[in-house]
């Protein structure tokens, strides 16, 4: 059992403590009174990390996107979404590597080929399945790209900023607002080179990003 499963099981039987369950029930309560379900219902979330599909849960939407409890390196993230149609329309190959599933994309007809971890999974065959049903649900008119700094170069920063999007966010340790419209600061890792873990637990059950982002304002497209 690798490490990300075996902390899966820890926290789902954690966040069964009743805290757990109150800060929860709390959290989901206020950001889906706030979503704007009319208009972003049909968003198709593509993050480098496994925050997409918990965004997925905590607003109580359909998985409209492959990206689900996956983890891909920052800069083969952009560039899969710089040819995402492209990427999309190939199979992906998945096979098992140090207790994970591992999915690699690309490769030919001129695409560079991606490798896209699924450290929550063990089922190949499974994760080709799902993989598969969520590329039909893409809504190319509203993807919402969620990416961070980590080992990202000055040219990386540029390719994102060339890529189409209907929301677009890159997390950072330093502010970079001023040169990137779409670079959003997190103060808890100001004077560090990356962002940390905004992707980790927090003892109230809830994942640390809901604490450091307004991701509601951000998918309504009111503010980062």
């Amino acid at each position: 059992m690798n490490n990300a499963i075996l902390q899966d099981k820890v926290f789902k039987f954690y966040t069964k403590l009743p805290h757990c369950i109150v800060c929860r029930k709390r959290h989901m309560k206020n950001v889906r009174s706030r979503f704007n379900y009319s208009d972003l219902s049909d968003i198709s979330i593509f993050a480098a990390n496994c925050i997409g599909g918990e965004l997925y849960y905590l607003l109580g939407l359909k998985f409209s996107s492959p990206l689900i409890n996956i983890s891909i390196d920052r800069n083969q993230f952009i560039t899969l979404c710089s040819n995402l149609k492209e990427y999309l329309s190939q199979p992906i190959s998945v096979s098992l590597h140090n207790g994970m599933c591992v999915g690699k994309i690309g490769g030919g007809s001129g695409l560079k080929e991606v490798e896209i971890r699924f450290p929550h999974d063990t089922d190949c065959e499974s994760v080709k399945k799902k993989w598969a049903e969520r590329c039909k649900r893409v809504n190319y008119e509203k993807i919402v790209l969620i990416n961070d700094d980590k080992g990202l170069t000055v040219s990386d920063y540029e390719a994102y900023k060339a890529i189409p999007a209907f929301r677009k966010i890159l997390f950072t340790a330093k502010d970079m607002s001023g040169e990137y419209e779409f670079c959003h600061q997190l103060a808890e890792y100001d004077g560090q080179t990356y962002t940390g873990s905004y992707n980790g637990k927090s003892l109230d059950g809830l994942w640390k990003f809901t604490k450091m982002w307004d991701y509601v304002s951000f998918l309504n497209g009111d503010t980062h």
